[in-house]
């Protein structure tokens, strides 16, 4: 995780020098740690999620994998079967009032005919651990029919871990 933000850091700054900016100086490199800061969460993460209906009722444990993209965007797929559902794609930001992350995204259901089932539209806010290398989610995720109209609101928490490029 270091040397991502160190990395993150250097392009950054190299990025500003290259703007115009003479020299980099201290508004530079300010911006530059806001910007590997801001960043953090970008990477491959692994999650478990424990989610059911926010009215109450039986709760259904997942899996995810999640990848946060440098410009704040992301993709996702999940452990229910790929024949019901399609990826899914999204975007994220930094919120400096809640210091957290706010996330957004949907992807396609499909019914064991193949026939289109809606939409599952997920709003997540996501704290990240001061190592950076975990984060919990509040999620709240809204079923819509085929015509868009809501047809179930679920409410649920992740626990997510950064995969590691070596163990």
């Amino acid at each position: 995780m270091k040397l991502l933000s160190t990395t993150i850091l250097i392009i950054a700054a190299f990025v500003a020098f290259e703007a115009g900016a003479q020299s980099p100086n201290s508004q530079a490199l300010a911006d530059a740690r806001a910007l590997a800061e801001i960043n953090r969460i970008v990477g491959l993460w692994s999650s478990r999620i424990e989610i059911g209906p926010c009215a109450g009722g039986p709760r259904s444990t997942l899996r995810g994998m999640n990848q946060f993209h440098l410009g704040g965007t992301l993709t996702e797929t999940g452990s229910p079967p790929p024949s019901t559902r399609g990826p899914g794609y999204g975007v994220w930001r930094w919120n400096r009032n809640t210091q957290r992350y706010d996330a957004r995204m949907q992807f396609l259901r499909y019914l064991p005919d193949g026939s289109f089932d809606g939409v599952t539209d997920i709003h997540r806010q996501i704290r990240l651990s001061f190592d950076g290398n975990g984060f919990e989610d509040e999620i709240v995720a809204r079923l819509l029919n085929p015509d868009d109209s809501l047809r179930v609101e679920l409410c649920g928490r992740a626990t997510a871990s950064r995969v590691p490029i070596l163990n």
